[in-house]
């Protein structure tokens, strides 16, 4: 049995320790063993104590787990040729159809997302064996990420940032900051590119490692300078720098010269032909 089945709660394992949390953080970054899944108590358990770490750490971090085990999971299914019995637990009106598989419009749009796409007939739609997959993948992603951080202990709260293994800087080093088109937006932007202008720096300074308290007081400098009609007000700026420091974003010289900010360029700026065009 499967540990996000709605059948197996019923058999989950008694009792939490420190020991069983460090084995749900081995859970998360390895395989399932096969000795896992003969007992499905402890297997269930460890979801369970999964879901919960998951549900302490950022989006990006969470989903990322999220859907490398749905994908070890869906793989299994593949090879014990358990895709209908698993799927009609997420979609009750999947059936087999010779080689292909059908599903109501209204179930298929619970997972799917290129409906243009597909076959739809009689208010059913025509799938395959990968696109039944990608449904599977999915719908098993999202049972790992749906609990909520206020219902987990402090125990597993505290154990939660050994699976965050997102690259942390200990010092304010500049160097997105210090940018041209960044140094620009920092005096101020006008009516209609002051919202662009709070994305690039918010983006710059969380790739920086500039700690959020000190991007707060950037945003607010940031703010104060710009121009317009209508204001754009403090909590404006601090909801897109909240936006940015809750996900992974890179930064991007192109999307920043698309949104008008070329500002005075650096010296080796790979877009130095936008000078000359």
């Amino acid at each position: 049995m499967y540990p996000f089945l709605p059948d197996a709660k019923a058999q989950l394992e008694p009792g939490l320790n420190d020991a069983d949390i460090d084995a749900a953080i081995l859970f998360l970054k390895q395989p399932v063993t096969e000795s896992t899944y003969e007992n499905t108590g402890r297997h269930v358990k460890l979801y369970a104590l999964s879901k919960a770490l998951l549900s302490c750490l950022s989006d990006y971090v969470k989903k990322k787990y999220a859907k490398k085990k749905a994908e070890e999971y869906v793989q299994r299914i593949n090879r014990k040729n358990e895709q209908l019995s698993v799927g009609r637990a997420f979609l009750e009106s999947l059936h087999a159809e010779g080689e292909r598989y059908s599903l109501t419009l209204s179930d298929y749009l619970r997972f799917g997302e290129n409906l243009v796409h597909q076959t739809a007939r009689d208010g059913r739609v025509a799938i395959n064996n990968q696109e039944l997959n990608a449904l599977l993948s999915k719908a098993i992603a999202e049972k790992f990420t749906d609990s909520a951080a206020q219902d987990v202990p402090d125990a597993i709260q505290r154990k939660a940032s050994a699976l965050d293994d997102q690259p942390k800087k200990k010092s304010y080093g500049k160097k997105f900051l210090d940018l041209g088109c960044i140094q620009s937006i920092l005096t101020g932007s006008p009516e209609g590119k002051r919202f662009y202008g709070a994305m690039g720096l918010s983006i710059a300074a969380r790739r920086d490692g500039v700690p959020k308290d000190a991007a707060q007081k950037l945003m607010q400098d940031y703010v104060s300078r710009c121009s317009g009609t209508k204001p754009f007000t403090p909590s404006e700026g601090e909801s897109t720098l909240n936006w940015v420091y809750d996900r992974d974003i890179g930064f991007s010289c192109k999307v920043m010269m698309d949104n008008g900010f070329e500002g005075t360029y650096c010296p080796a700026c790979p877009l130095n032909w936008r000078k000359k065009t």
